[in-house]
């Protein structure tokens, strides 16, 4: 017996020496294991499993909690059941020791369970965005009182931007939604400035508002942005001087007349695309700004396009100008945020206009009336456009559209831009169809 324990004490010593001169060297505890059963047989593992009993006994807890690793190395590596009887302290089953691939799939179920998560959350929020929720800037009393007074709720939502009695300016207002905006407005209490190319349907529109809303002023201005006169936007700035413009809507917009590829887009198109959506938004609202940034209120609002979000084949020119206004027009609302003015950008994906050229309104296509009041009673709300600021789309089946884009397939991706284009081309066969008719019909 003596003979055993001096052996045991020896072995305990020569491995335990072994163990502190290799960490000291910065190897790990497994190298001292491969040494005391590099022999390969049962019988030697055993023996090693019987100094590390001993030693666990009478070490200190520090040697103690090494040597339990060693224990467990060891056990994991030769998997063999007579080691795991004879240590003092209990081993897992193989079975339950966790694998490179246990591990991976449980790293990518916690994944899965976050992504889907963010998921159902972005959804519920699109929900109450669009359907619950009123504007960011209505009032918790008026909303409450929606059923009762509807339109004192309207009305109240845009009393945050200018008292009544402000004005309101509107380009591109003679017809469909930029008409509509300046319906609504004069409904709500502002005065109208009406900016557009036509004279005679600015009159005829400034009339039906003084019909309906006695009590509203207009102004009328007709000038074509795409011409970029100067003397025009001198008469604009004649215009507002010495009134409150509490709302810019910025409408004026043009698109190409059917669409094309960008190598066969006449320059003039281009241009007159260029020059309407985006110098004549800027210059109109480098005019209207400062008496807003001077008062520390106002709202502009800025139309865009789902061409904006995601890039048109055959419409590249509108699609490269509305991008355009989507980035100024975020990029605006971080500067006058701090300033108490509201800035906003909605993209619109198709509305009945003559620019649209759909008469019909179907659960895509609303009219401009159910647009523009979805805008209205949605200011401040991301609906649709979770993902990018000072952005909003609001209209119910425009805000799925643009969330299902950004929030699961993407705007960039090649599918998309395929499915765009295989739309485009398709109209673009039929319009030239309806062209050569036409052609036919005259010719005749």
């Amino acid at each position: 017996m003596r003979h055993v324990r001096g052996s045991i004490e020896s072995t305990e010593s020569q491995v335990l020496k072994s163990w502190w001169r290799i960490r000291r060297r910065g190897a790990s505890g497994s190298t001292v294991v491969a040494q005391a059963s590099s022999a390969g047989t049962v019988e030697a593992k055993i023996n090693f499993s019987t100094v590390m009993a001993a030693s666990l006994r009478t070490s200190s807890p520090d040697i103690q909690d090494n040597l339990i690793s060693l224990g467990h190395w060891l056990i994991a590596r030769t998997m063999d059941s007579r080691l795991r009887e004879l240590l003092p302290f209990q081993m897992p089953q193989p079975d339950s020791l966790s694998s490179p691939v246990q591990v991976i799939v449980g790293g990518l179920a916690v994944v899965g369970f976050c992504y889907t998560s963010y998921l159902l959350f972005s959804f519920i929020r699109l929900l109450l965005s669009v359907f619950v929720l009123p504007g960011a800037s209505v009032s918790l009393k008026p909303f409450l009182s929606i059923r009762q007074s509807p339109s004192l709720t309207r009305s109240e939502q845009l009393r945050k931007f200018g008292p009544k009695g402000s004005w309101a300016l509107v380009t591109g207002a003679s017809d469909g939604i930029g008409k509509e905006f300046a319906l609504q407005l004069a409904r709500a209490g502002y005065n109208i400035l009406l900016v557009s190319r036509t004279e005679s349907k600015l009159a005829a529109l400034a009339s039906e508002i003084t019909s309906k809303y006695s009590s509203t002023q207009t102004k009328t201005l007709a000038m074509d942005f795409a011409q970029n006169r100067d003397s025009d936007y001198a008469r604009l700035e004649d215009s507002i001087d010495g009134i409150d413009i509490a709302v810019l809507i910025n409408n004026v917009g043009k698109s190409h007349n059917m669409p094309v590829p960008f190598a066969e887009t006449p320059e003039d198109e281009m241009m007159d695309i260029i020059t309407i959506n985006c110098f004549g938004t800027l210059r109109v609202t480098q005019l209207v700004l400062p008496g807003m940034i001077q008062r520390r209120r106002g709202l502009v609002l800025t139309m865009g396009s789902f061409g904006g979000l995601l890039p048109s084949p055959l419409l590249a020119t509108y699609s490269g100008s509305k991008a355009f206004l989507q980035q100024w027009s975020t990029a605006l609302g971080a500067e006058v945020a701090s300033k108490g003015i509201t800035v906003e950008l909605v993209p619109a994906y198709l509305v009945t206009s003559a620019m649209s050229k759909i008469r019909r309104p179907t659960m895509l296509v609303p009219n401009p009336r159910g647009f523009v009041s979805s805008v209205l009673k949605s200011l401040g709300r991301s609906g649709g456009a979770q993902s990018i600021a000072y952005t909003s789309v609001p209209y119910w089946s425009h805000a799925i559209m643009a969330w299902g884009l950004t929030t699961l397939v993407g705007t960039m991706g090649k599918l998309p831009l395929g499915i765009n284009k295989s739309m485009h081309e398709g109209i673009r066969k039929r319009a030239l169809k309806k062209l050569e008719r036409e052609k036919g019909k005259k010719a005749a």
